[in-house]
């Protein structure tokens, strides 16, 4: 109900809701300056990195497969409080 009731606001109510009850305008540049240079810490550290054997490819990869279900059922359980189903869930 409140996602139809925002997507039915004006949007300068929505302006002045994010800039006073969330900090919108020291948040939202502050943010930006954290991911540029988190972005540029990473290339910097993707391009320093030495080359890579076959071996540690397919290890990079199993552990991508692994990690990628464990993570899923991670989200669910995360979503329904501590429980894979609302029954069991944490009110």
């Amino acid at each position: 109900m409140m996602l139809i009731n925002g997507a039915h606001d004006d949007i300068y109510a929505i302006f002045v809701t994010a800039v006073k009850e969330y900090q919108l305008l020291w948040r939202f540049p502050l943010a930006l300056l954290l991911g540029i240079a988190l972005a540029y810490g990473l290339r910097i550290l993707l391009h320093n990195l030495p080359a890579k054997s076959f071996v540690e490819v397919q290890h990079k990869k199993l552990v991508i497969a692994l990690t990628l279900p464990v993570l899923a059922v991670l989200c669910v359980f995360v979503r329904y409080g501590g429980a894979f189903n609302y029954a069991h869930s944490i009110n």
